[in-house]
């Protein structure tokens, strides 16, 4: 039997609840048309679209600090495709989307994105899938840093991370 909507939200908000992840309901400041619902859970945005009830997606984002913006410009197009292109290999590798805003060369954002099959969705697979969010993002965060570390400090708030999922802009 399928599911309503509602009936989704609620399961997915009893096992955050259960498991004591903190989350937030954002659905009543979405201005975006067509989303049934938005949970907020460290940082991603679980979203059921109006469209599409037999998903949740789920999506992270995070921008990129003034001073990485700059060495990023800075790049020859090859390196910068290369580099562009290795952040999505480790996304695609571990199954997830990856997308990215640029003005130019200039690269604004980047997002991680997935899905959760609502008629088939276990609690393990959404926590499986909360879970991988989190790590592939840590591990393109530290990939970041790396490759436009400045000086021998490494200084981990140089990335920010966006207070909102990136569906939702």
């Amino acid at each position: 039997m399928t599911k309503t909507v509602q009936q989704i939200k609620n399961v997915v908000e009893d096992w955050l609840n259960n498991a004591k992840i903190p989350f937030v309901d954002t659905t009543e400041k979405q201005t975006t048309p067509g989303l049934s619902w938005v949970l907020e859970v460290v940082k991603i945005g679980l979203i059921m679209s109006e469209n599409r009830i037999d998903r949740i997606s789920m999506t992270t984002r995070f921008d990129f600090h003034p001073t990485h913006q700059q060495e990023i410009e800075q790049l020859e197009e090859k390196e910068w495709w290369n580099f562009v292109n290795d952040l999505n290999e480790s996304c695609v590798y571990n199954g997830f989307g990856f997308n990215y805003k640029q003005e130019g060369q200039k690269l604004k954002l980047m997002e991680i994105n997935t899905f959760v099959d609502t008629d088939t969705m276990t609690r393990g697979e959404l926590f499986h899938k909360l879970d991988g969010l989190n790590i592939v993002k840590s591990h393109l965060m530290r990939k970041v840093q790396a490759r436009f570390r400045t000086g021998n400090t490494l200084n981990p708030s140089t990335l920010t991370q966006s207070d909102t999922p990136a569906f939702i802009q």
